[in-house]
């Protein structure tokens, strides 16, 4: 099976809540065994979003793509969506992955612009860090200024999730939240 193809069964088991543990074991292993190299970093995201979506824990297989991950993610060019499925699949799965965090969050913050972030993408990677109980300030930071940028354009789960991120790692930036105090209250009415 190509990784497009590996990617794609273990999505759709998973979506309709049908993840097979032991299909998905022996997918697991038969990725472990290969070369990362053969599999494009959508393909990544999409397998190990599936594992921790449905709930199918394969350590060997997390440890592997975490590692391959931390040696690709500062010259390979990640989608946004790829690296917040990552880092969320990784919180979500409980699969502590320090080097994998750390990269993710030196790739984010050190680039010039957030804008090709949506709003979904920007919560999701604050909500994994805060899950995995991971600070790192300088993602946050730019995290925090393009989620106030794009302010009213956001929906209220995306902006919640965002804000309780920031909370539960400490980051408290008080431009964010007053930032964000008035589009709620707007929200409220």
């Amino acid at each position: 099976f190509e990784g497009q193809a590996l990617a794609n069964i273990v999505w759709s088991f998973s979506k309709s809540g049908e993840a097979d543990r032991e299909m998905f074991n022996h997918i697991g292993d038969h990725i472990v065994a290969r070369s990362l190299y053969d599999f494009l970093p959508q393909e990544m995201s999409i397998i190990v979003w599936a594992y921790a979506n449905g709930r199918v824990s394969h350590h060997a297989l997390f440890d592997r793509v975490g590692f391959h991950v931390t040696r690709l993610v500062s010259s390979y060019s990640f989608k946004p969506q790829e690296l917040s499925n990552i880092a969320w699949a990784f919180a979500t799965a409980g699969e502590s992955h320090s080097e994998l965090f750390e990269k993710i969050g030196d790739h984010v913050a050190g680039r010039d612009s957030l804008d090709s972030f949506n709003p979904q993408n920007l919560s999701n990677t604050a909500w994994a860090y805060a899950t995995a109980r991971v600070f790192h300030s300088r993602l946050f930071e730019k995290l925090s200024t393009a989620d106030a940028r794009k302010g009213e354009f956001i929906e209220t789960q995306h902006k919640s999730n965002f804000l309780w991120a920031c909370a539960t790692v400490g980051y408290t930036d008080e431009r964010s939240f007053s930032a964000f105090a008035p589009v709620i209250a707007s929200k409220l009415n």
